[in-house]
């Protein structure tokens, strides 16, 4: 199967190395020079606890026109790169191209698939969330760890034809995988749970490490019980937020050297996700007229960082807190 991947990172690096072990052939899209060149030059290369480094032979161009039309697309990159990936799809993308969004957040999946109408209303977008994590070490070189569970399903609909063909591939690669006919259930559980990522961005904390510090793992619960009280006005009331905790907590554990999206991107100086995570949470419980305290603490504290390294304008870093 021919599969394009619009991403270079960490999770875009992971699943297309397990897709190409999987026999598919995959070309990486994306926007850096030198990890496009060392993935041509070199490979890429995945490292995972227990086991030998793989190398796999990669693809790798900035110019989505010159790879053709793909059966299934795979957009890996940050929410806010969204716009900027619809440009990038366009030439890979027939009508019965497969269109999966793994984005973290809220409203990528939208993006897509306002622009994509044809493969929208025939069932081939499909929005996915995954818990495995890994972390960028160098261009074409990256640490898988954590093989969590993956979930898909239907961005409209309830045909889930389009879900189980990607679930398939994942469980080529050797993946879990499944597949939910309330995907936006899903989704919103996971961006609940990702206000943990601003509790790694703001301490500093590898994963296993907030839940062996009482104070760290007690916040941890705290804000995913807050998160999930918005979600459950939104109308997700089958979400257990009990179960919630857990499962995060769970995840965290077993990845004593994983380092959050979140924490990564300010190891690294860039821009976070703050918007479509802890902001999406904000938006909504504004909405609905919900206090949401210590989404909105966190907030501010990664966009005021944002605002000092320069990749916010003071102006807006002065209204942190508040979700335009």
């Amino acid at each position: 199967m021919r599969i394009g991947i619009i991403g270079t990172g960490a999770m875009a690096s992971i699943f297309g190395g397990g897709l190409i072990g999987a026999g598919h052939e995959v070309v990486f899209i994306g926007k850096n020079a030198a990890t496009i060149a060392a993935l041509n030059e070199h490979g890429l290369t995945v490292d995972r606890d227990g086991s030998p480094s793989s190398n796999y032979a990669a693809s790798a161009t900035i110019d989505a026109a010159s790879v053709g039309i793909c059966d299934i697309v795979l957009v890996l990159v940050k929410a806010y790169d969204t716009p900027a990936a619809v440009s990038a799809l366009v030439p890979l993308i027939a009508p019965e191209t497969s269109i999966v969004t793994l984005q973290n957040g809220v409203g990528a999946g939208e993006i897509i698939a306002a622009a994509f109408p044809e493969n929208l209303e025939s069932g081939k977008i499909v929005k996915g969330v995954t818990y495995q994590g890994g972390t960028v070490l160098a261009p074409g070189h990256v640490y898988h760890h954590s093989t969590a569970a993956t979930l898909f399903g239907p961005f409209l609909g309830a045909d889930t034809a389009g879900a189980k063909k990607v679930a398939a591939l994942w469980t080529e690669a050797g993946w879990a995988a499944s597949i939910t006919d309330d995907i936006d259930a899903e989704v919103w559980k996971k961006v609940v749970v990702n206000g943990v990522n601003a509790i790694a961005a703001t301490t500093g904390l590898p994963s296993r490490a907030m839940t062996e510090s009482p104070a760290v793992r007690q916040l941890v619960e705290d804000i995913v019980l807050e998160g999930m009280a918005v979600a459950h006005a939104l109308g997700y009331t089958q979400l257990d937020e009990r179960q919630a905790v857990a499962d995060i907590l769970r995840v965290l554990a077993e990845t004593p050297d994983g380092r959050t999206s979140m924490l990564q991107d300010i190891d690294a100086g860039r821009r976070t996700e703050i918007d479509v995570l802890n902001g999406a949470v904000i938006e909504a419980a504004e909405r609905l007229d919900i206090d949401v305290p210590l989404n909105r603490a966190l907030y501010t504290q990664v966009i005021q960082w944002e605002v000092a390294q320069g990749l916010r304008s003071p102006r807006f870093g002065a209204g942190a807190g508040t979700v335009n």
